[in-house]
């Protein structure tokens, strides 16, 4: 399967039966009922057909680079182990699975016209309804007349969501505001007394290790850094 050339044009746009061109990926994919899921073909370098994956807005909290994804057609329940590529992408998630598993699955959806996918990162799941009645074609002697039409929505402007977004405003935000906090913080550190310094050491130390409570949350990080410069400020 390949993908033809394409050109930004005129932005335009889909219905949730689309199917979407990702040329990053070297794929075609199609959104989920709510827009916040994406199902797209696994392609290996050379365009060939490898698995199923799935990406979703914002990632999950675990650290475990698997998932485990739970799908049913119109007429059966698949359960699919998957890894996670992009593991350290903060902007979303990607899971994708391949071999007999995801090959089963897709052989099936073929024939289908919807899926329900659940995706579980140990013990958070995400849940997805995909209208696959354009995608499932994509598998079939007639996959290259969708691919076809993919690739010419792609050159009028049509984006997948998901690929496309860019991190929310305030996602963006919080980020800016923790870098300024911490910043600052090591600002006042660094021209706090050596004296002064060895006495804060170890509250500093433990400071550090409890704001591994926050995961990775900014607005949480943010928070503990401000009410750490304040203590700090005192000392001074």
């Amino acid at each position: 399967m390949v993908i033809p050339a394409f050109s930004v044009s005129v932005s335009a746009t889909a219905s949730n039966a689309t199917v979407y061109a990702l040329p990053d990926a070297k794929s075609f994919g199609v959104a989920s009922e709510d827009q916040k899921g994406l199902m797209f073909l696994g392609m290996d370098r050379n365009a060939d057909l490898k698995g199923i994956c799935f990406a979703m807005l914002k990632q999950a909290e675990s650290n475990i680079p698997y998932a485990d994804v739970i799908a049913t057609t119109n007429n059966k329940d698949f359960r699919m182990h998957a890894l996670r590529p992009n593991i350290r992408d903060n902007t979303k998630e990607v899971v994708c699975s391949f071999g007999t598993d995801a090959f089963d699955y897709l052989d099936n959806l073929s024939k289908s016209s919807m899926s329900l996918v659940s995706i579980r990162f140990n013990g958070e799941q995400r849940h997805f309804s995909f209208n696959t009645s354009s995608f499932s074609k994509l598998l079939t002697p007639s996959g290259a007349k969708i691919a076809e039409q993919a690739a010419d929505d792609y050159k009028r402007g049509i984006r997948s969501p998901v690929f496309n977004n860019k991190a929310p405003s305030s996602v963006t935000e919080n980020k800016d505001r923790y870098a300024l906090s911490d910043q600052k913080l090591n600002e006042i550190w660094n021209k706090l007394p050596s004296e002064t310094r060895r006495k804060l050491l170890p509250s500093q130390r433990e400071w550090i290790k409890q704001k591994d409570t926050c995961r990775r949350d900014t607005e949480c990080l943010t928070d503990m850094t401000n009410k750490r410069i304040k203590i700090l400020e005192v000392a001074r």
